[in-house]
């Protein structure tokens, strides 16, 4: 399993005025492309479709969160020429940012919420692994898997107890995965 640290001194971004976001739920769901190019649906905990991922262009370097009512929620991209994933509220607005600690060797990530003022610690999944999120005191805040027990085909779960909105979360886990694809196609070129 790997994990993410968080620490924020800040009120949660739930409590934030003015920006866009999916009704909060403590555990969500993903279809089990979370991984892969397309559309990926996000489910509540009745099964309800509460919103969608889509990965925009080839490599997964652009990735978007959608509300139900399809409004733009935050788009992540990776810069073009730098170890950088940036992510964007849907007005375009820079609201945080997650680096390669050591861009030839991506094990560990830095974010920062420029909403919560807040600074991460993020050892990303590997294709079909576990996720644990962790606070500065060492507990387990979120956690991100894959399970197979709960629909009728397997599904990633997001279980959010953080001061950080979901969306935000799925930024960073998908912003590293990108990140990875990145750094091993470029050594498999070399």
């Amino acid at each position: 399993m790997y994990g993410i640290n968080i620490g924020s001194t800040y009120k949660t971004a739930r409590e934030m005025p003015g920006v866009r976001r999916m009704e909060q739920h403590d555990v969500v769901y993903f279809e089990g492309n979370f991984f892969s190019t397309g559309n990926t649906r996000i489910f509540n905990e009745q099964k309800q479709e509460i919103g969608s991922i889509r990965l925009k262009r080839i490599g997964n370097s652009m990735v978007e969160i959608y509300d139900q009512a399809g409004n733009l929620l935050l788009r992540g991209k990776l810069g073009i020429w730098s170890h950088r994933w940036f992510v964007y509220d849907g007005e375009g607005k820079k609201i945080g940012v997650l680096k390669s600690n050591f861009p030839f060797f991506p094990k560990k990530y830095d974010y920062l919420s420029l909403q919560e003022e807040a600074h991460f610690i993020l050892k990303p999944p590997y294709l079909g692994s576990e996720c644990g999120i962790f606070d500065k005191t060492g507990k387990e805040v979120a956690h991100f898997e894959r399970r197979d027990d709960l629909f009728d085909e397997p599904v990633y779960m997001l279980e959010n107890h953080s001061p950080v909105t979901m969306q935000e979360l799925v930024m960073m886990i998908r912003g590293a995965c990108t990140m990875q694809k990145r750094h091993r196609s470029a050594a498999s070129t070399t």
